[in-house]
Formats: C-alpha cells, sequence, structure tokens
C-alpha cells in the first residue's frame, strides 16, 4: 500500500489482491468473474475473452468521464463501473489508466 491507501502495482504487474494483471498492456483478469461471453449485455458491460477484459461495443464515451485508474481498483469495481466511458485514444504512457483499445481493456 501506499502512503495514500491505494494499492501499488507489483513490479510485474500482476495484483492477485485485486484479481487483476497487465500482460503487454492489456488488462487481464487473473480467476474468471466477468461473465465470459458478451451476449445478451450492454453496450459498455465488460466481459472475459479467456481472461483479456473486454468491452462490449455500441456505446460512445462521454468526453468528460473521470480517468479510471488500474492502481485504484479491484475486478468487482471495474466489472461495477463497466467500460463505457473508457476513453478511446491511450492516454499518456505510464499513466497506469485504462483506455479501450479496440474493445479490449489496456493500461496506459
Amino acid at each position: 500500500m501506499s502512503d495514500t491507501g491505494a494499492a501499488t502495482p507489483s513490479e510485474d504487474g500482476r495484483e492477485p489482491a485485486k484479481n487483476l494483471a497487465v500482460n503487454g498492456g492489456f488488462l487481464i483478469l487473473l480467476s474468471p468473474t466477468f461473465p465470459t461471453r458478451d451476449v445478451g449485455l450492454e453496450p459498455g458491460a465488460l466481459w472475459s475473452n479467456d481472461g483479456v477484459v473486454c468491452i462490449v461495443p455500441g456505446n460512445t464515451p462521454a468526453p468528460d468521464a473521470s480517468p479510471i485508474f488500474f492502481h485504484l481498483l479491484t475486478a468487482s469495481q471495474l466489472l461495477a463501473i463497466g467500460g463505457a466511458d473508457l476513453p478511446l485514444s491511450k492516454p499518456a504512457d505510464g499513466s497506469g489508466q485504462l483506455w479501450n483499445n479496440g474493445g479490449s481493456v489496456c493500461v496506459a
């Protein structure tokens, strides 16, 4: 934990307590807690495509949406928030901000 109370990512990007990891910039679930198919889910909902966190297409992010950062949330929190408002262009490298990379959730 950092002195702000937020969990800090490990060197390899794995966050076992949060059930999330980063692999090649892509957000990965460490255990199956998300739906495994996008059928019947609303646009912007999140699902797991063999562990890669994906966003159901069909939404337009709000331009004034607050950024979401990898180190500040758990998988269950992310599932509740959804991916509808993740930006479609990559934020600054190293920021840890989540973004929608063609339907896959990535970490800048």
